[in-house]
C-alpha cells in the first residue's frame, strides 16, 4: 500500500524469470558476477569499486545483459536472473 492506494505485483503473461541453466549459458561469467550484484542493490558505482573496474565498463555489462535478456531495467534483470541469485556465484572479482 502506498498512501492510499494498494499495488500488487502480477506477472505478465508470457513473461518468466530464465531457468539457471539457461542464464549461464546466455550471460557470460563477468554479466553474472555483476547482475548478482546489482540483485544485491549495489549501485555501478560500488559495483566498479569492488571489482576493480571502471564504472563504464560496469554500465557496458549491465546494458549487454539487458540486451540478452530483453529488459530495460535494473529490476527487470533482477527478475530474469532470479534462480541464481541465492547461489551467490563470487562476487569479489
Amino acid at each position: 500500500m502506498l498512501g492510499d492506494e494498494q499495488f500488487c505485483i502480477v506477472r505478465a503473461a508470457g513473461l518468466r524469470a530464465a531457468d539457471a541453466t539457461t542464464l549461464t549459458e546466455i550471460l557470460t561469467a563477468r554479466e553474472l558476477q555483476i547482475a548478482s550484484l546489482v540483485a544485491l542493490g549495489r549501485l555501478n558505482k560500488q559495483i566498479a569499486a569492488q571489482l576493480h573496474i571502471s564504472e563504464w565498463t560496469v554500465a557496458t555489462h549491465v546494458r549487454r545483459v539487458f540486451c540478452k535478456l530483453g529488459v530495460s531495467t535494473r529490476a527487470g534483470m533482477v527478475y530474469r536472473c532470479a534462480p541464481l541469485i541465492g547461489r551467490r556465484p563470487d562476487l569479489d572479482g
